[in-house]
């Protein structure tokens, strides 16, 4: 199906039929010479389609879906390819759409996953002024975002980038982001944040891993005014300029290993309700109740919680079973071993 160019080639005699009329869910993946839906144009199509999953498929050219809500789009992973499906030889086809979601205006949610060459976020995001999630991951090229491509993000809650590891800076119309109420970054180890942080005002929770222990990811929080829920892992040591978040209510650090004592400053965090510390084995010998030498600087938080990393994960392990099961439970791939069984499949549409 390698040369595949058209889902379906049928000739439509009537503009005004429709095609794919009840189709909801839509995945293509590996279709690297797929060019449209349809053979015919000017057809109307996919009427109700919610979500769209697209891996490996550069030469799409979509129509206009009006009840896209959700599009996943990436290349291939190489690696757990071949794991998966014993390939021994496999096309990197992983150059992003040009164009895709230009006429998506009611997407809600859209992923950006293994594009290996894609080097700028693209300005056609400036058109998804509905959607509320974007998640960009494992993009090892990706230097920059466009300035364009952040303005037109008005409804925008959730940001998460993780393992692009050429990410040197976010644009400054990360300023425009006026609604944008999470920030997660993992794992880009390149990365510093832009100096308007401060008109974030919505932004409520963010979350910061980097196995570089990159503490410079951290500069410029300081300044967001909302910001109430902090996650931080992986770092070597934590800033002054962590007292000076004094806004936050919830602090959560994993695995910093390295670290070797709180910030002088922390005695700052007045409104600090609940402080989780996990896997900081230097840390949690400091702050040990009434004799660790940073007891003095945390004393006035209402909630503590000092735990080993094995102890409590293994504690959530059980509630994080379940989430997973639900997730994935109507989630069974099905997998065409034929062009003739894709064909019949299409008619049946």
């Amino acid at each position: 199906m390698r040369d595949l160019k058209y889902i379906d080639d049928d000739l439509y005699e009537s503009s005004s039929k429709r095609a794919f009329i009840s189709l909801k869910y839509l995945t293509l993946r590996g279709l690297p010479n797929l060019e449209r839906m349809l053979k015919a144009e000017g057809v109307e199509m996919l009427p109700q389609l919610s979500y769209l999953r697209i891996a490996s498929v550069p030469k799409l050219a979509l129509p206009s879906l009006p009840s896209l809500e959700t599009l996943d789009s990436g290349g291939i992973n190489i690696e757990l390819w071949k794991l998966l499906f014993d390939c021994r030889w496999i096309e990197v086809v992983d150059l992003f759409p040009k164009g895709i979601v230009c006429n998506m205006h009611k997407l809600k949610s859209l992923f950006i996953i293994h594009f290996k060459n894609l080097k700028v976020l693209p300005d056609d995001l400036c058109y998804l002024s509905a959607l509320e999630e974007l998640r960009i991951s494992n993009c090892d090229e990706l230097e920059s975002f466009s300035m364009h491509a952040m303005q037109g993000l008005i409804s925008l809650r959730v940001l998460t980038i993780q393992q692009c590891d050429k990410l040197i800076s976010l644009t400054e119309g990360m300023g425009e982001l006026a609604c944008l109420e999470r920030l997660e970054i993992s794992f880009c180890p390149r990365l510093v944040l832009p100096s308007n942080m401060n008109k974030l005002t919505s932004l409520r929770q963010g979350s910061f891993r980097c196995f570089s222990g990159n503490s410079r990811i951290l500069q410029g929080l300081e300044d967001i005014p909302s910001l109430q829920n902090l996650s931080l892992a992986h770092f070597h040591y934590l800033p002054e300029s962590l007292g000076a978040m004094t806004s936050l209510q919830r602090l959560e650090i994993f695995s910093c290993a390295n670290v070797m004592s709180l910030p002088n400053s922390f005695q700052n965090l007045t409104n600090l309700h609940t402080l989780l510390i996990v896997g900081c084995p230097m840390l949690e010998k400091r702050c040990k109740k009434g004799t660790g030498e940073d007891w003095h600087k945390i004393s006035h938080v209402p909630e503590l919680e000092l735990t080993e990393a094995e102890l409590h994960f293994r504690n959530n392990y059980s509630h994080w079973k379940k989430e997973v099961h639900l997730l994935h439970r109507n989630a069974e791939p099905y997998y065409m071993s034929s062009e003739d069984e894709f064909n019949t499949i299409v008619d049946a549409f």
